[in-house]
């Protein structure tokens, strides 16, 4: 990701800019973690981010109105918008068109097409009809069945499998509404981590974080059918069984068991050591080593005090 600032003002026509640097940008970065030579947008205005911006150098930063007034302008490209996450994804969006001008070439080996940009360890088997993106890493002794499809920016640790016609590292289901109220899609380039003695099922999606990585960690088991969304974090040994899903942003403890079809609202932490019943609604987060059943789901405890209660009230009508 090489483009000019300048180059992204010019092309999407912004006039409200302060432009004290024009930055060569090389990615993206969050409040939490701010790199520079990047794009980082702030989507609220408070007295603590103005501090935060006075510190940024070296970054093309997408703010609203508000900081106009209150900050010490820096070596940046400063661009003020009324909602600084649509045109975040916009100026990505124009980063990703001028990269597909660049493209990096891609290999048929074997029958499965491979890009160039890929680091794949030699013990690494590659059944065909695969696809392997641009700067995918894949360590040794690492699987890859029939069908998988591996994204950008994929890393994928030692001893894994990934079985036949997954997605690892597809855009995620993100979106913000543009000043007519028409969705607009943000584009999803933080890839995805999966670290060592992983298995994913066959036809098992795991969506590409937004700006940092979806991260599996090291002996996760992911069943056939499951789908995680973009930007959750997987603890370690973790089970999660077929038809499974898990919403966006999601943060699940290590050796926590997920039922089949259990559904996870988007945003929710699950602690360490949980279970998880079958059909499960989670739509709140889950204290470390409860037992969850449902929908909505609550604890068991819970739930067999209640179902003792109903045969009771049942018996005395």
């Amino acid at each position: 990701m090489k483009i000019i600032s300048s180059k992204i003002i010019n092309t999407l026509g912004y006039v409200d800019i302060i432009q004290n640097e024009d930055i060569e940008i090389n990615g993206v970065s969050t409040i939490g973690n701010i790199k520079k030579d990047t794009i980082i947008f702030f989507k609220k205005y408070s007295e603590e981010l103005v501090e935060i911006v006075n510190n940024v150098e070296n970054c093309f930063i997408i703010l609203k109105q508000e900081y106009k007034s209150k900050i010490k302008f820096g070596k940046n490209t400063y661009v003020f918008a009324e909602n600084p996450r649509y045109e975040y994804a916009r100026v990505v969006n124009v980063v990703l068109k001028n990269e597909e001008k660049n493209k990096i070439n891609i290999q048929l080996i074997n029958g499965s097409y491979i890009s160039e940009s890929s680091n794949i360890h030699e013990s690494v088997f590659i059944e065909p009809t695969c696809y392997i993106g641009k700067n995918v890493k894949i360590g040794q002794n690492t699987i890859v069945m029939a069908g998988a499809k591996i994204k950008d920016n994929v890393t994928i640790g030692e001893n894994c499998i990934i079985r036949e016609n997954c997605v690892i590292g597809g855009f995620g289901f993100g979106f913000e509404k543009d000043k007519f109220g028409i969705n607009y899609r943000i584009p999803h380039i933080g890839g995805v981590i999966i670290e060592d003695n992983v298995e994913i099922g066959a036809i098992t999606t795991i969506c590409s974080g937004t700006i940092n990585p979806t991260i599996i960690k090291n002996y996760v088991k992911i069943d056939d059918h499951v789908h995680i969304a973009h930007n959750c974090v997987i603890g370690e040994n973790c089970t999660i069984t077929a038809c499974a899903e898990i919403s966006g942003s999601c943060i699940v403890g290590k050796n926590t068991w997920v039922a089949p079809n259990t559904s996870v609202i988007n945003g929710i932490t699950i602690g360490e050591n949980v279970t998880i019943g079958m059909g499960a609604v989670i739509n709140k987060s889950v204290d470390n080593n409860e037992v969850m059943v449902g929908s909505p789901a609550e604890p068991l405890t819970d739930a067999k005090k209640f179902r003792k209660l109903k045969i009771k009230m049942m018996s005395e009508v």
